[in-house]
């Protein structure tokens, strides 16, 4: 792959990650709003840019083991000095190569957030759906008193009887 190619796919990457953090956020205020219908065609919008930026990744990531060059950034910085571009290409590669990374993270953690967001909605509907059904784990509740329920088998001191 040609310094310029890469630029180019590079360019590519920064729009769409762009556009997935956007609808990683706009996921988010679904789900606050509990608009769940509209999620299923947001995922369909998220899964082809989560699908190319993991492919052009793996291309990128070829390209330097091929060059036994580690994935990383230097591993960029060695593969632009050993290829015949001008310097402001080089420098405009690295720049959007360590903005596609930051974004990436970004991703990465509003992603996570969503994730926990969705996980204790489940707790909590999972709870109230055992209160309301009266399973044993609601024993665990509070009494009038502020104890715990479960424990009313006990022996209270003579002072409480």
């Amino acid at each position: 792959m040609q310094p310029i190619e890469l630029l180019e796919q590079l360019k590519t990457d920064v729009e769409q990650v762009d556009q997935l953090l956007a609808l990683i956020e706009h996921e988010f205020q679904l789900l606050q709003l509990r608009q769940f219908e509209h999620l299923e065609a947001l995922l369909e919008h998220k899964s082809p840019l989560i699908s190319q930026l993991s492919a052009h990744g793996q291309q990128r990531a070829d390209l330097l083991t091929q060059n036994h060059l580690p994935v990383t950034r230097q591993g960029l910085q060695s593969l632009l000095h050993k290829e015949p571009s001008s310097q402001p290409i080089q420098e405009q590669i690295l720049k959007l190569a360590d903005y596609l990374e930051q974004q990436l993270e970004l991703c990465k953690q509003a992603n996570d957030r969503n994730g926990r967001f969705i996980y204790y909605n489940q707790i909590a509907i999972s709870d109230t759906l055992q209160i309301l059904r009266g399973t044993p784990d609601s024993a665990n509740l509070y009494n009038q008193r502020g104890g715990n329920a479960a424990n009313l088998n006990r022996q209270r001191p003579i002072s409480q009887a």
